[in-house]
């Protein structure tokens, strides 16, 4: 008589359909994969468990994905280690630990392939550094769920900070007074909702559905000077079109800069091919003097856009020239390792004895 299988329940089908689609997008859990470091061909990937995943809850979004991910690998972790630890001090093959994780075998193929401290979205958690030489170790930040309610909550609260996201607000190079705001953000939360948020979880989310409005931003734009039309697929995009204002802004500060010197040297080029005969003399004398007060204004113009860069601008620009130098390979992989460092900085991990290892250097 055949044994009889005992039928699997919802969510046993749902976790053995993630982890097959899972393991079907290798670029966000292999390693070596050419573009594991291409947060575009990533955003697709997660679009597709995204999908997979509102089969059964119909408010996941990629955070609940991501959430999935590093809940389920941290699990496998533990368990994986006891049987590797179990395998190195048994000397029966039988005294060997079996793995009490149902999906256990599901997911031996992302065996290997943990970078250390990394969670699902290839960043770096707070645990890492502790314990940079046994990653098995670590504990993964935990990721709550953000229902689309608490999220379109946040979003109000962090529209009503301007200092947040304008960079033309005085207060936006203000540490403390962008702390301050990130404290309240996550009181009113907590007091709207009626759950606990932590500070540097509300960081986080701001930080995710800005980068997901950006990616939405640019391809609107990129479809637009190809004479196409793209809807954005992101549920809260026109939730935060205040943003718009902001990246179109940067964009017309870079053009009035430029606009500004091409009209200086325009006057220059006039200036010099001004005759300088002596009928006319007097005449260019008083055209030089309104030319010169002109140019001053000019100058002015282009000294006072410059100003707005301060010396992050110009850190910024310095690092962007040396990338240009390097080869792509070189250039993804710094890339890679200045957004970890800023984010451990962001999120106040940093020390006077912080240092940066590289493996096989």
């Amino acid at each position: 008589m055949d044994k009889c299988v005992p039928a699997l329940s919802e969510h046993e089908v749902f976790i053995r359909e993630f982890i097959t689609l899972y393991k079907q997008q290798p670029v966000l859990w292999r390693q070596k994969h050419p573009q594991y470091r291409n947060r575009t061909e990533r955003s697709e990937a997660y679009e597709v468990l995204v999908r997979k995943c509102q089969e059964y809850y119909s408010e996941a979004d990629e955070d609940f994905v991501k959430m999935k991910i590093d809940s389920m690998r941290s699990t496998f972790r533990k368990e994986r280690k006891k049987v590797l630890n179990s395998k190195e001090n048994s000397t029966n093959p039988e005294d060997v630990y079996k793995p009490s994780l149902w999906y256990y075998d599901l997911l031996l193929f992302t065996a290997g392939e943990e970078a250390e401290g990394e969670t699902s979205d290839g960043t770096k958690t707070e645990d890492s550094l502790a314990v940079a030489n046994n990653p098995e170790e670590g504990n993964y930040v935990k990721i709550p769920f953000w229902s689309r309610e608490h999220s379109a909550i946040l979003i109000n609260f962090y529209k009503s900070h301007p200092c947040l996201y304008s960079t033309s607000h005085p207060e936006y190079k203000n540490k403390r007074k962008r702390n301050e705001a990130v404290k309240k953000v996550t009181e009113r939360l907590m007091a709207t909702t009626g759950k606990y948020f932590h500070a540097e979880d509300v960081r986080r989310k701001i930080s995710l559905i800005r980068g997901q409005f950006l990616y939405e931003y640019k391809k609107i734009k990129k479809s637009e000077s190809l004479g196409e039309v793209y809807t954005p697929t992101l549920w809260c995009f026109e939730m935060l079109s205040f943003l718009k204002e902001e990246y179109s802004s940067k964009k017309r500060i870079g053009s009035k800069a430029s606009q500004n010197q091409a009209n200086l040297r325009r006057k220059n080029r006039r200036k010099n091919s001004t005759s300088e005969s002596d009928d006319d003399l007097d005449i260019k004398k008083e055209s030089d003097s309104s030319l010169s007060s002109e140019s001053v204004h000019l100058q002015l113009d282009v000294k006072q856009t410059d100003e707005e860069d301060d010396i992050f601008d110009t850190i910024a620009k310095n690092l962007a020239h040396q990338m240009r130098e390097m080869s792509e390979q070189q250039r993804n992989i710094a890339n890679k390792i200045v957004r970890d460092v800023m984010y451990h900085g962001q999120m106040e991990h940093l020390t006077v004895k912080s240092r940066l290892s590289l493996d096989g250097v």
